[in-house]
């Protein structure tokens, strides 16, 4: 999962179900990017670390191989 999701300045139990529900979905990787929130970016940190992509100003991400 990447993307927004706009969970700045959402009260901690939204913050915290939106992570159990990532959780469930399982996905490969979870790429928080505008407007999560330091809160949430930190959770899904904590609870996903095998999961978690810390994304920055220049990243660069490649989907399947390149030749």
């Amino acid at each position: 999962m990447l993307g927004g999701f706009h969970l700045t300045g959402a009260e901690p139990a939204l913050i915290e179900q939106t992570v159990a529900d990532m959780k469930k979905i399982h996905p490969n990787y979870i790429v928080p990017m505008h407007r999560t929130g330091f809160e949430a970016i930190t959770a899904f940190a904590r609870e996903m670390p095998e999961e978690f992509i810390l994304n920055t100003a220049g990243t660069r991400y490649v989907f399947g191989r390149e030749e």
